[in-house]
């Protein structure tokens, strides 16, 4: 199951985040190599995990994290807004309260066997679907390889928002691109992938005594909720 974690239960997973943070500099600078200004002291933690960030953390068997992602909301700064601007033609980056932008989509290759790596990349990704389908999010925003559109495009619709880029750092073309968010796609999606849902955990803190229907994520966003100090595990997506 993929760990999701927004604001309304935040205070439940913070020795979590912190793990993910960690993780997040080990991957992307130490295994990637990725420059990012705002990592240091082994953690990437950027403008962009914010109150209204939602992450998606994927474990192994044994419960080592080994995948992490997050979405945010296009309405306020977001990357591909603030800092990838001109990978969008015209620089009319979407956005819209049904629109959020998924980054820092990264799965560790240390101790990872190359099927456990794609099958956890598979995790994630889908956990976020199902997570955007549940809660009205209609589509999503992604600065990634060019060389994934191709699968992108056959899992979802999906469109290029510019024209691909050329980084000489990494020896690869970027591109921005669009996905929609169906039942269609991510029924194929779990074909493709070979795995059954739900995939997504979500855990509801709620009041001492305080019953919590199965459904009760389901309707806005989580993160939207009031934070009680007792926690049960409401439902998987």
């Amino acid at each position: 199951m993929v760990q999701i974690i927004t604001a309304s239960n935040r205070s439940l997973f913070l020795p979590q985040l912190d793990e993910m943070f960690q993780f997040r500099h080990e991957v992307a600078v130490g295994e990637m190599g990725w420059t990012l200004p705002d990592a240091k002291d082994g953690y990437d933690i950027d403008a962009y995990d914010t109150e209204d960030t939602i992450y998606f953390l994927d474990h192994d068997s044994t419960g080592r994290l080994i995948a992490s992602s997050r979405l945010n909301p296009t309405t306020r700064p977001h990357l591909l807004s603030d800092v990838f601007p001109e990978f969008v033609t015209g620089n009319k980056v979407p956005s819209g309260p049904d629109i959020y932008e998924h980054s820092r989509y990264l799965v560790t290759k240390e101790g990872t066997s190359k099927e456990e790596f794609v099958r956890a990349r598979a995790r994630v990704l889908l956990a976020v679907h199902e997570f955007a389908l549940a809660n009205g999010i209609r589509q999503l925003t992604v600065l990634t390889y060019q060389k994934h559109y191709k699968l992108a495009a056959y899992l979802s619709r999906t469109r290029p928002l510019g024209e691909p880029i050329y980084y000489p750092s990494d020896d690869e073309y970027y591109i921005a691109i669009t996905t929609d968010v169906t039942q269609e796609g991510l029924d194929k999606s779990y074909m493709f992938a070979n795995l059954t849902g739900p995939i997504g955990q979500f855990t509801v803190p709620v009041a001492k005594h305080h019953h919590v229907p199965h459904e009760a994520w389901t309707g806005p966003l989580p993160g939207h909720s009031a934070i009680a100090p007792k926690a049960s595990v409401a439902s998987v997506f």
